[in-house]
This record gives C-alpha cells, structure tokens and sequence, in this order.
C-alpha cells in the first residue's frame, strides 16, 4: 500500500489507455532533500513491499528524479 510510505498518489489514467497505477509528485527543495526522499521511497518500498524500481532517470545533482516501479511511477 503506498500510503505505508507515507507518500500519496493519484490514479494515472489518459482516457482508456492506462499509464500505471500511482502516478506520485514529490517536491525536494535541495539536492540533500531529493536524496533523501529518493532514498526513503527505495528502502521504504523494499522492505514493506519487496519492490525494487524498474528504472531510475535524473538523480539529486540534477533537481529531478523519475523512479518506475511499474504500478508507481514516483517524480
């Protein structure tokens, strides 16, 4: 459940074509702070939900990060 990560979503759908479950916006106001809420997302999901991402793009250096989990999709 991603409301255990203490993240909130909403659903991601484009007409009927299904983008992925959870689409969730975060908003870090520095690098340390987009580390550290890309960091919880990934332990949190591990150990909870036995997730791992399917992709990660950008990363804190560069004030955006995109994390796939499949049904969640986390910028």
């Amino acid at each position: 459940d991603l409301r255990s990560t203490g993240l909130q979503g909403q659903r991601a759908e484009h007409g009927d074509y299904k983008i992925t479950d959870y689409f969730v916006i975060a908003t870090g106001n520095s690098d340390r702070q987009i580390r550290a809420l890309a960091d919880y997302l990934h332990e949190s999901l591990k150990i909870l939900h036995e997730k791992a991402p399917s992709s990660v793009e950008g990363n804190a250096a560069s004030g955006w990060v995109l994390v796939d989990y499949g049904d969640i999709i986390v910028h």
